[in-house]
Parts: structure tokens; C-alpha cells; sequence
């Protein structure tokens, strides 16, 4: 290689280097996360504010709040993993609570409904299986948005079907409000904000021994639901 090819294939190398610290340096502007001092608000059946952990996830878009996060501290297991096309988390139950989330701005789901601000109970979810799956997206792995008020059985597994009818009250619509899951890196720090592959942002957190990737701002298409 002469010495201006390599000058030049130097001076690419860079320009890509700068790109990607530009998009890491806005991510980082965009989001921010902090653990917060603060239990869940009143207004959560006892029997999952008993389940919650002590402290909040706060999370932060362009300098204003746009949620609050607080996990359960273990997650209900399967005794035994069940694997399946597009199943990230085996071991998760579906149905089963895995936190609480408090949205202080209207936001869009991964179907593009706008869900109002206010508080929701997260459930474990699989997109139903089907024909339509392949090649659609990348995971069946979701969480379902449930207003409290709707969510009796808040600290018990819902079935699939119920859990679905349950969720469309945080929609208005005839589909479930819900929120994509993606594995991350197991090194990844909870609380961290990275990119998945379809360069979706996403806040890392711990479900039992999984990190677990919440798209905060995405959209995909979905069938089944």
C-alpha cells in the first residue's frame, strides 16, 4: 500500500472513529439514569409493593423526567427453561410481575400508541407464536403495561390472553401496551443506556441473573397482538 492509500485508509478509520463517539456522546446527552432514594407511590396493590425493591430507577430524556422504574427483587422462575424461536428469557414466567413503572410524559409503545403518563405494572409477555413471526422482529420478548386500578392479582401470574385484555386499557385501543425486551451484554451495568441492534436505545436492567435490554424509544411491527 503507498503512503497516500494508507494516509487515506487512516483518515476513514478516524472519520468512523469520530462517528461512532458523536452517536455514543448523544445517546449519553439524550438519556439519563440515576438510582433514586424513593419507594413505590401509594395507589400499588400491597401484595406487589410488598415484591418491589426499596429504590427507584429514575430516568431522565433531554434533561426532563420521563420515568420511574422500580424492579421486584426475583422475578418468579420457570423450574426449568423453556426454549423457543425468538425466546430471549427462558426461564421467565409469562404473566408473572416484574416491576412497576411510572411515565411522567406521554409515550409511544413498540406499536406506536401513545400510552398517557401515570403509573403501570409490568408483566411478563411473549408475543403469541404464529406464521408471521419469522423475520418481523427480532425477539418475542415483551413486557405489558396494566394500569393498577385493572390489576387486581398484581403480585400473581395472569394468563397470556387475560394479561392482554388487561393491558389494552393503557392503550384505548384494541392492542396491549407494550414495551420490547432485548438481551444485553451480561457486563452491561444496570442503569446503563446502550443501543440494540436495531440501534434502539434501551436501559439495561437485572430480572434474577438476565440483563435485560427496555427499548425506551423504537417502534417494530407486530403481529398477534
Amino acid at each position: 500500500m503507498s503512503l497516500g492509500a494508507k494516509r487515506r485508509a487512516k483518515a476513514q478509520l478516524l472519520l468512523v472513529l469520530a462517528c461512532a463517539a458523536g452517536a455514543s456522546n448523544a445517546l449519553a446527552s439524550a438519556w439519563r439514569t440515576e438510582n433514586a432514594d424513593e419507594a413505590a407511590p401509594q395507589g400499588v396493590p400491597a401484595p406487589l409493593r410488598e415484591r418491589l425493591g426499596a429504590s427507584a430507577l429514575r430516568v431522565e430524556r433531554d434533561g426532563a423526567p420521563f420515568a420511574e422504574l422500580w424492579l421486584v427483587r426475583e422475578p418468579r422462575l420457570r423450574k426449568a427453561p423453556v426454549p423457543g424461536l425468538g425466546i430471549a428469557f427462558p426461564q421467565l414466567e409469562p404473566g408473572t410481575p416484574v416491576g412497576l413503572l411510572r411515565l411522567h410524559r406521554a409515550w409511544e409503545d413498540y406499536r406506536k400508541q401513545t400510552v398517557r403518563p401515570g403509573l403501570y405494572v409490568l408483566r411478563y409477555a411473549l408475543q403469541p407464536e404464529d406464521g408471521n413471526h419469522i423475520g418481523v422482529s427480532s425477539y418475542r420478548d415483551f413486557l405489558l403495561l396494566v394500569p393498577p386500578a385493572e390489576d387486581a392479582a398484581a403480585s400473581e401470574i395472569i394468563d397470556p390472553q387475560r394479561l392482554t385484555e388487561l393491558s389494552r386499557a393503557a392503550t384505548g385501543t384494541a392492542h396491549p401496551a407494550v414495551l420490547a425486551l432485548f438481551p444485553a451484554a451480561q457486563d452491561a451495568p444496570a442503569g446503563s443506556v446502550v443501543r440494540n441492534g436495531l440501534d434502539q436505545p434501551m436501559v439495561v436492567v437485572a430480572l434474577g441473573s438476565y440483563r435485560v435490554g427496555l427499548v425506551l424509544e423504537g417502534h417494530g411491527e407486530l403481529e398477534g397482538y
